[in-house]
């Protein structure tokens, strides 16, 4: 009996194995698949600070760990400005923003301002002086997560929106990296946008 019992186990191991190993490559490869999926980190934006200000001679900073997701202005040149900042996490986990030092070589005349981050920067803050003809420069930072440098991909630019009536806002994972304007706030504004993305 216990001879029989042996046998039968052996057999049905042997029986499991070819099965195992005359499986087809396609079913291996979908559940490797399905496992580098699953560790696919989730990545998460959610609102931070508001800051809401005169346009003329302004100056505003997200705070530390957080980006600028999105901006609206109404009126003219006197009127208020909103800017929207937000906090990144993935995995649960707060992602760092590195925020670079004012630089005032970079301002440029808003009037006809050009500005995007290079590499892989965000936009963390801008500064204001005057009317449309004033000078106008941003502040960039870079997301770091778990010690490494992320990356922004699926870079666009939105549509032309009238400066004096528009609002703006990131989509899904998303921040700004650039803005562009052209006259006065008549004239027309566009946001430039990037996908986080880890590795």
């Amino acid at each position: 009996m216990n001879m029989y019992k042996k046998a039968l186990t052996v057999a049905t191991a042997a029986a499991a194995l070819a099965a195992l190993t005359s499986a087809p490559a396609s079913a291996v490869v979908a559940k490797n698949a399905a496992v580098f999926e699953a560790a696919t980190p989730s990545i998460e934006v959610f609102y931070g600070s508001f800051i809401r200000l005169k346009e003329p001679d302004s100056i505003f900073e997200c705070p530390q760990d957080e980006v600028l997701i999105g901006r609206a202005h109404y009126g003219d040149e006197t009127d208020w400005t909103m800017n929207q900042c937000g906090r990144i996490y993935i995995d649960g986990e707060r992602v760092s923003v590195l925020h670079e030092n004012w630089n005032w070589n970079t301002r440029q005349k808003e009037s006809n301002s050009y500005f995007l981050g290079s590499g892989d920067q965000v936009i963390v803050g801008r500064q204001h002086l005057g009317d449309e003809n004033g000078d106008t420069r941003h502040k960039y930072g870079t997301l770091r997560w778990r010690g490494s440098e992320l990356r922004l991909t699926s870079r666009y630019w939105t549509e032309l929106m009238k400066e004096s009536n528009h609002s703006t806002a990131a989509g899904p994972g998303q921040v700004m990296t650039g803005r562009r304007h052209n006259g006065d706030e008549n004239g027309f504004t566009a946001y430039a946008y990037g996908t986080i993305t880890v590795g």
